[in-house]
């Protein structure tokens, strides 16, 4: 692994770990075992390694679903990503290589934080969900032509609608003790592929 993937990691896994205004440069340096002025070779400062987080985010997660998804057509697709929930609410497995045992803070939390501090993460943040939006409007269009979904449906408002129950479950699922986010999920996609599903004429 390269030395700035390490450094990128390792602060990822501090500011879930400590937090992040408790968290130094000095202390991400100590942590990767090199010295300050080789982190700042990498990064100038927080902020730019904040933002290489999530680009780091962005590539972990389309390296993922290049796996997860293949060999899937539109249909499967849609059922798999609500399949995805309860790793959707513990990603924090798939940034930092399933190293991530019992961190205090998701990195939901972490992106929340971020977009209150500076409008520009709240922009880049912004950017990752609206792509992944856009994704899921393009398969339900794509259902809509092959004639397997309702055409009477604004896809726009089906990849809302998805996009958020699987977000909001996975929310939730952080915060209610013993919740069957995987029993959820099932239940969830069931009824909402019976309410958008096409019926054979």
């Amino acid at each position: 692994m390269k030395t700035k993937e390490v450094i990128i990691k390792t602060a990822l896994k501090l500011f879930l770990s400590k937090g992040f205004n408790e968290t130094s440069m000095n202390e991400i340096a100590g942590e990767v075992g090199v010295s300050k002025p080789a982190i700042y070779h990498h990064f100038k400062n927080k902020d730019e390694l904040v933002q290489a987080i999530f680009d780091h985010f962005t590539s972990s997660i389309s390296r993922w679903a290049k796996e997860y998804y293949a060999g899937c057509d539109r249909e499967q697709r849609i059922e798999k990503m609500f399949s995805a929930a309860p790793l959707f609410m513990n990603i924090e497995k798939i940034l930092l290589d399933d190293e991530a045992p019992d961190l205090p803070y998701s990195y939901n939390m972490f992106l929340l934080l971020m977009s209150r501090m500076k409008a520009t993460n709240k922009s880049r943040i912004s950017q990752d969900l609206c792509r992944t939006r856009q994704k899921i409007n393009d398969m339900f269009g794509g259902l809509q032509q092959e004639g397997i979904i309702r055409d009477d449906i604004d896809p726009e408002a089906l990849s809302l609608m998805m996009h958020t129950m699987i977000e909001g479950l996975s929310f939730i699922g952080e915060l209610i003790d013993h919740i069957d986010v995987a029993g959820d999920s099932e239940k969830l996609y069931n009824t909402f592929w019976k309410l958008i599903k096409k019926e054979n004429e």
